[in-house]
């Protein structure tokens, strides 16, 4: 289904009352409660996506024992840089 931005839709106004429920005592504008909740949806997308790759990633490590070996390795030399310069 295409949604057409630029030309109200019959759900509107009741979208407009929802949003008004949700505050009704607040003096915020209707658009910014929208741009609030575009804001906390796209960062749940982000994390929801975050996650699904790193639950990816450590399927792959399991599957694959070439990338497991080279990820410990990239890991034993970062290991390595954290106590550069410093004395025990």
């Amino acid at each position: 289904m295409k949604t057409n931005l630029s030309q109200p839709d019959r759900d509107d106004d009741h979208i407009k009352k929802k949003i008004r429920k949700l505050l009704p005592s607040s003096q915020q504008k209707d658009n910014k409660v929208i741009e609030d909740l575009l804001e906390e949806h796209r960062k749940r997308k982000f994390f929801e996506n975050l996650n699904n790759g790193y639950r990816q990633f450590k399927a792959d490590m399991q599957n694959d024992p070439d990338l497991r070996k080279q990820v410990e390795e990239e890991q034993r030399l970062w290991d390595n840089t954290l106590l550069d310069g410093l004395e025990d």
